[in-house]
């Protein structure tokens, strides 16, 4: 019985110190206010933080490199940063949780406490990562205006993680002219997407138990010259006049009206050059951004091809489509079907024309 009674009162020991803990924890925030309401409190006096105005917008996480060297810029460039520190709820500090809204903190009833700037790496393909930060409250004067800024990220099982800004703002017209620049320059930064246009991309995948994609993976792959393709020169000119010549004639074809979109299918036994000639195309489509779908992530088909319109010109690159471009009779249930439909209206559906 002995290893019974170790464990029990080890049990024991813990539910009395997490609850001597919480008390202290709740005698603590009983005796001062909250250390994020009183720096907001005190940053934008004498005006009081209940006539603030507060604006929220969120992105996706993939494209937090571009939103982090926007949002450098613009701290830089056309703000006075007083402070800029991490949030966290007090109470929720022990689960590893993060900020909560910035209305939350502009009230006295939520503990929220300052902490650390906390940066993340990214990996966009080049020398070194972006450190980008994940959690941080901007304290600054824009133009007249005081404004607070408050960026966290959102986590959820039923989407994809989200970045979130917050404004708070003076209710003037110096504090809703510095919060319509500030998204709209965001907006502008991930329409440009600098950090990952004319790469070959794929969706990264965590491998915790959410399964969440969280990111880009960048992919260095080798140049292939057009000597290297083995095959035949009738069938390489063909190959080049599809691809190549035709990307040289977008423009034409659309003061025409003609697609300017295409697909091609590479089909053989494995070994037969498929993936040599991809390279060799992908080498020679210069600006180009190339997204790389694997037969494990066919199920992100919808994922891939917004992206591939964010980042136009682009190739979409799907390896093993007889996985889902099969005969409609030969599919193996409702889902398969839908990626089948998804593909041939992403190809040839109504939607708007892409490069």
């Amino acid at each position: 019985m002995e290893p019974a009674t170790i464990v029990l009162l080890s049990v024991t020991c813990f539910a009395v110190g997490t609850a001597t803990g919480m008390a202290i924890a709740a005698a603590r925030r009983k005796a001062k206010s909250p250390a994020a309401y009183r720096l907001l409190r005190s940053h934008f006096a004498p005006v009081s933080v209940d006539t603030l105005t507060v604006t929220e917008r969120q992105f996706p996480a993939r494209v937090r490199v571009d939103l982090h060297k926007s949002v450098e810029k613009l701290f830089t460039e056309r703000t006075t940063v007083k402070t800029v520190c991490g949030i966290r709820r007090d109470n929720t500090a022990m689960f590893g949780m993060g900020a909560s809204s910035l209305s939350d903190l502009l009230s006295q009833d939520i503990v929220s406490v300052t902490v650390p700037l906390e940066y993340e790496e990214v990996d966009i393909g080049e020398d070194a990562p972006v450190r980008c930060l994940g959690n941080a409250l901007w304290l600054a004067e824009a133009e007249g205006a005081k404004v607070a800024v408050l960026l966290s990220k959102l986590f959820s099982y039923s989407d994809q993680p989200k970045v979130r800004f917050v404004i708070a703002a003076e209710n003037n017209e110096a504090g809703k002219a510095f919060s319509a620049e500030f998204f709209r320059t965001l907006e502008e930064s991930v329409r440009k997407a600098e950090s990952y246009r004319g790469k070959v991309l794929s969706l990264e995948t965590n491998d915790d138990y959410t399964g969440e994609s969280t990111g880009l993976t960048v992919h260095k792959v080798p140049p292939v010259a057009r000597d290297d393709v083995i095959l035949p020169q009738q069938t390489l000119e063909l190959l080049e006049r599809n691809v190549i010549q035709f990307v040289k004639q977008r423009s034409r074809l659309a003061e025409l009206g003609q697609s300017t979109k295409k697909g091609l299918l590479f089909y053989g036994p494995p070994g037969n050059g498929k993936t040599l000639t991809i390279r060799y195309l992908i080498g020679e489509l210069a600006g180009h951004t190339t997204l790389l779908i694997t037969a494990d992530q066919m199920a992100r088909l919808g994922e891939y091809m917004t992206l591939a319109r964010l980042l136009e010109p682009s190739i979409v690159v799907l390896e093993d489509v007889d996985l889902i471009a099969r005969h409609r009779e030969d599919a193996c249930g409702p889902g398969q079907e839908s990626l089948l439909n998804r593909l041939l209206n992403e190809m040839d559906g109504l939607k708007e024309e892409c490069n």
